[in-house]
C-alpha cells in the first residue's frame, strides 16, 4: 500500500470518526440536558407543594432565635419536616430561613434529628448565603442552582419563598439540598442508553469502513464470495438499526416527558384541591365551631345543631361534637343537668375490659362527648369520656399542651360502633377574658366518606387515582382512602406512596395540618396508559426497522446486480481489450511506419524521432505524470516531425544553410504535421502536441507564436527534448556540438524559451547518467 493511499485511510477514519462523535457527543449532551431539565423542574414543583403544605399561622408565629426550642409550632414543624424527609429519602436536607434587615440568612427550622451534628438551630447564621439565597427573598423568585458548594458538601439546591397568607410579603424561604452525586447520578441513568447507543454507532462505523478496505483488499476472486457481496448490506443493517433505536429513544423521552409533565399539571391540581377542602375544614368549620363556644356563655344543644347543620348537609365526611372539661367536683352536678336536658339518665362512661359501657371511675378531669352531630345512630356515644381511652387521651394532653389543633392516628375511638377507621381532631376551646379552657371542640375525620364526597364535586373523570395518607410518628405511610376502584388492590393499611408502576407518575403532596403529616398522592387511572400511550417512540423503532430492512435490501440486491454487471462488463471488457490491443498495435505499427517515411527522406536526422521519444518519455517519467498522459506523449513525440514529409528532401537533406524562403518551408512542417493527424481521433492530443512543439515560453516559437500556459505540457516536453537531441547529433551543414553545449543553451533559456520544470528533469537525467 503506498504512503498516500495509507494517510488516506487514516484521514478517512479520523474524518468519520470526528463526525459520528460529534453526533453521538451532541445527542448525548441534548439528552443529558433534557434529563437535567425534568429532574429540575421535578425538584422545583416538589419544594413547590412542600411549600404548599406549610401551616402558615405557625411558621408565623416562629422568631427565628433560640427561643423557638420551646416553641410548640417550632417542635410541631420540627417534627413534620423529620417525617416528610423520610418520604423523599433522595433529599438530604430540608430546611426553612429567613433574612434579617441587615441581610444575614438564618435557619427557622430544619428536618434534621434533634442533636444531630448537621442540625441547624434556630436563629442559627448561615454564613456562607450566597446573593442566590438573598434574592429569593429580595426578588421573591424561585431558584434551582447546581452544583452549590457549602461546608456541608455539594449539592443541588431548590430555593423558594414562602409567602404571608394575606399579603405578598416573604415570610421565609425553603431549601431542599440533594446530594450532587446522587444528582448526576439520576442525569446518568437517563442519559446512559443515548451513551450506549452512540458508542455502539462509532464503533460500527468504525468496523464497517475497515471491513469495507479488506473487501477492496481481497483478490477479485474472494470479493465473488456471499459474505463479501453481502458485507454491506450487513453494515448498512447494523448502522441504520442503530440510529432507529436512537431515534427511537429520543422520541420516546420526548413524549414521555410531555406526558408527565401535563399528568402532573392535572396531578397538583387535583391535590391543591385536597388541599384546601382539609384547610377549609380547619378554618372554616373546625375553628368557627370553636368561636362558637368561646363566644357564647352557654351554647345550647339546638343552638349547636343549628350551627353545624350547614357543615353536614353537604356530606356526612366528618362527624362534629362538643367535649366540655368537667371536674370530679362538677361531675354529679353535670350529670343531673344533662339528665333533665335529656329527659332520661345521663353519665359519664368508659368501656371496661369486654368493651361494655360502664360507670367512668374516679379521675381528676372528664372529657364526655356532649353533643354530637350527626346523632342519628350514634346517641348511646353521649357521655363517653375520651380521657378513658389511650389514643383519645394522648390527643387530649398535647392538645392542651400545644394549645393548637391536634389529630390522631387513624383509630376507632368510638368502640361501641361499627364506624370505620378515621382521624379523631381535637381543638381546645378557652373561655373568659383569662383565656381559661373549658373543652374541646370535636371532628372525627371519616376518609373514606371525604375522597368520594372530593370525586363527586371535581374528580370524577377516570384519569387518575387520588389516595390520602397518615404518616405515623416513624414516618411510616398509613392509608386511609382513595378514590380507586373498589376491585383496585393497589392499597394496603401500611404501604408505599410511590406504588404506581412508574415512579415518574406519581405526584406526593404532603399537608402539614392538626400537627401531622397527611400525604396526597395522585397517580393515573389504570386506563390512563391506554388512552395516553407511549407510541410514538414504538411506531418510530418499527418505521425505522422496515426503513433499515428496505435499505439492507436494496444494498443487497445492488451489490448483487452489481457483482453480476461486473462479470458482464469483465467479460465485454476483456473482448474490447483484445480488439483495442489489436487496434492498438495497429496503430502503433502505422505510426511506426509512417516516422520511418519521414526517416527514409531525411536520412541524416534518422533515428531522431525515436531519440526524441526515448528522452521526452523519460523526462514526463521524472515529473511524475500519469501512464496515460506519458502514451500520448510516447505516440506524439515519435510523429512529432511527421509534417517534414511535404518538405522538399533536397531542402531536409541540404549540406548547406538554408535561405530564409527554405526555412520558412521547414517552419510549416508542425502545421503540416497537425493537418495530418486532426482528423484522427485519439485519446490523447496528438495533432495538438505536433502542432505545438517548436513553440516556445515567451512566444518566439512557431507556427502560432503561443506562450506560457497556452502551450500544453506535453509540446514543452518534447521541445526540450528536441533541441537537446538536435544539438548533440551531426548536421550536413555543421557537427554535433556536444551535451554540453546543449545543457548549455537549455540552462540559459530556462524560464524563457523552456519549461523550468522540463529543464529541472532534463538536467537530473543528465546527471544520473542518462544517454540516448
Amino acid at each position: 500500500m503506498t504512503f498516500r493511499k495509507k494517510t488516506g485511510r487514516i484521514l478517512t477514519m479520523i474524518m468519520i470518526v470526528l463526525v459520528v462523535s460529534s453526533v453521538g457527543i451532541s445527542l448525548c449532551f441534548i439528552t443529558a440536558e433534557s434529563a437535567r431539565k425534568s429532574l429540575s423542574d421535578k425538584l422545583l414543583n416538589e419544594a413547590k407543594l412542600l411549600e404548599a403544605a406549610l401551616n402558615k399561622a405557625h411558621l408565623e408565629s416562629l422568631h427565628g432565635t433560640i427561643d423557638d426550642l420551646a416553641n410548640p409550632a417550632y417542635l410541631r414543624l420540627k417534627q413534620q419536616l423529620i417525617q416528610v424527609k423520610k418520604i423523599f429519602p433522595q433529599y438530604r436536607f430540608i430546611y426553612l430561613m429567613g433574612i434579617r434587615t441587615d441581610g444575614e440568612v438564618f435557619f427557622f427550622v430544619d428536618s434534621e434529628l434533634p442533636g444531630s451534628p448537621d442540625e441547624s438551630l434556630p436563629g442559627d447564621p448561615y454564613w456562607e448565603a450566597t446573593e442566590n439565597d438573598r434574592n429569593v427573598f429580595w426578588q421573591k423568585r424561585s431558584t434551582i442552582v447546581s452544583p452549590i458548594k457549602d461546608s456541608w458538601g455539594t449539592w443541588a439546591n431548590a430555593m423558594i419563598p414562602v409567602f404571608d397568607r394575606l399579603s405578598d410579603k416573604v415570610i421565609a424561604a425553603l431549601g431542599i439540598d440533594m446530594d450532587i452525586k446522587n444528582w448526576n447520578g439520576i442525569i446518568m441513568e437517563k442519559t446512559l442508553p443515548m451513551v450506549i447507543l452512540s458508542v455502539l454507532l462509532l464503533l460500527l462505523s468504525v468496523i464497517g469502513l475497515l471491513l469495507m478496505w479488506w473487501k477492496k483488499a481481497l483478490p477479485q476472486e474472494r470479493r465473488k464470495g456471499r459474505f463479501a457481496r453481502y458485507l454491506d448490506a450487513i453494515t448498512v443493517f447494523f448502522i441504520s438499526l442503530t440510529i432507529t433505536f436512537m431515534a427511537a429513544f429520543s422520541v420516546n423521552e420526548s413524549q414521555k416527558s410531555s406526558r408527565n409533565e401535563t399528568f402532573e399539571s392535572l396531578a397538583i391540581s387535583k391535590a391543591t384541591f385536597v388541599l384546601q377542602a382539609l384547610r377549609d375544614m380547619r378554618a372554616y368549620e373546625l375553628e368557627s365551631l370553636s368561636l362558637l363556644f368561646e363566644s357564647s356563655e352557654s351554647v345550647e344543644r339546638y343552638e349547636f345543631e343549628t350551627f353545624v347543620h350547614p357543615i353536614i348537609s353537604r356530606g356526612d365526611m366528618t362527624i362534629w361534637g362538643w367535649v366540655p372539661a368537667i371536674t370530679s367536683a362538677e361531675r354529679y352536678e353535670f350529670e343531673s343537668k344533662v339528665s333533665t336536658e335529656l329527659s332520661g339518665s345521663f353519665e359519664i362512661w368508659e368501656t371496661d375490659s369486654q368493651g361494655k359501657h360502664v360507670r367512668a371511675g374516679e379521675r381528676d378531669l372528664y372529657y364526655p362527648i356532649l353533643y354530637l352531630e350527626p346523632l342519628e345512630d350514634k346517641r348511646e356515644l353521649l357521655g363517653f369520656d375520651l380521657g378513658s381511652n389511650a389514643i383519645t387521651k394522648a390527643v387530649i394532653e398535647e392538645a392542651v399542651e400545644t394549645g393548637y389543633m391536634t389529630a390522631s392516628d387513624p383509630t376507632t375511638p368510638f368502640e361501641s360502633t361499627s364506624e370505620v377507621k378515621g382521624v379523631l381532631i381535637l381543638n381546645p376551646s378557652y373561655k373568659g377574658i383569662s383565656d381559661a379552657f373549658h373543652g374541646f371542640t370535636l371532628a372525627f375525620f371519616r376518609p373514606e366518606v371525604f375522597m368520594k364526597l372530593i370525586e363527586s364535586i371535581s374528580m370524577n373523570d377516570g384519569m387518575t387515582v387520588v389516595g390520602i395518607y397518615l404518616l405515623d410518628d416513624e414516618g411510616r405511610p398509613v392509608f386511609l382512602a382513595s378514590t380507586a376502584s373498589e376491585h383496585d388492590e393497589i392499597y394496603n393499611s401500611v404501604s408505599e406512596l410511590r406504588h404506581y408502576h412508574s415512579d415518574e407518575m406519581n405526584v406526593v403532596m404532603p399537608i402539614f395540618e392538626f400537627g401531622k403529616v397527611f400525604m396526597i398522592v395522585v397517580h393515573p387511572s389504570f386506563d390512563y396508559e391506554r388512552l395516553y400511550p407511549l407510541q410514538q417512540g414504538w411506531m418510530t423503532l418499527a418505521i425505522g426497522a422496515i426503513i433499515s430492512l428496505f435499505l439492507t435490501v436494496v444494498v443487497g440486491s445492488l451489490n448483487n446486480r452489481s457483482y453480476r454487471l461486473q462479470r458482464e462488463v469483465q467479460q465485454r471488457t476483456e473482448d474490447l481489450q483484445t480488439s483495442l490491443d489489436k487496434l492498438t498495435r495497429t496503430m502503433e505499427g502505422s505510426v511506426r511506419a509512417l516516422a520511418s517515411a519521414v526517416d527514409l527522406r531525411d536520412p541524416y536526422t534518422s533515428g531522431h524521432q525515436r531519440r526524441v521519444t526515448a528522452l521526452a518519455v523519460a523526462i514526463a517519467e521524472r515529473m511524475n505524470l500519469n501512464s496515460e498522459t506519458i502514451n500520448g506523449l510516447r505516440l506524439a513525440a515519435s510523429v512529432h516531425d511527421v509534417g517534414k514529409i511535404q518538405v522538399p528532401a533536397e531542402i531536409l537533406s541540404s549540406p548547406r544553410r538554408l535561405s530564409a524562403l527554405e526555412y520558412e518551408m521547414i517552419k510549416m512542417h508542425p502545421g503540416a504535421g497537425h493537418a495530418l493527424f486532426e482528423g484522427i481521433e485519439f485519446p490523447w492530443p496528438v495533432a495538438e502536441i505536433i502542432y505545438q512543439h517548436h513553440e516556445r515560453l515567451d512566444g518566439s516559437g512557431y507556427p502560432r507564436g503561443l506562450s506560457g500556459d497556452e502551450i500544453i505540457l506535453e509540446a514543452r516536453i518534447i521541445a526540450v527534448a528536441d533541441v537537446v537531441e538536435a544539438m548533440t547529433s551531426h548536421r550536413p551543414y555543421r557537427p554535433a556540438q556536444g551535451l554540453e553545449e546543449a545543457l548549455k543553451e537549455i540552462k540559459k533559456n530556462s524560464g524563457k524559451l523552456y519549461d523550468p520544470a522540463v529543464v529541472s528533469a532534463l538536467i537530473e537525467l543528465i546527471e544520473e547518467g542518462y544517454t540516448f
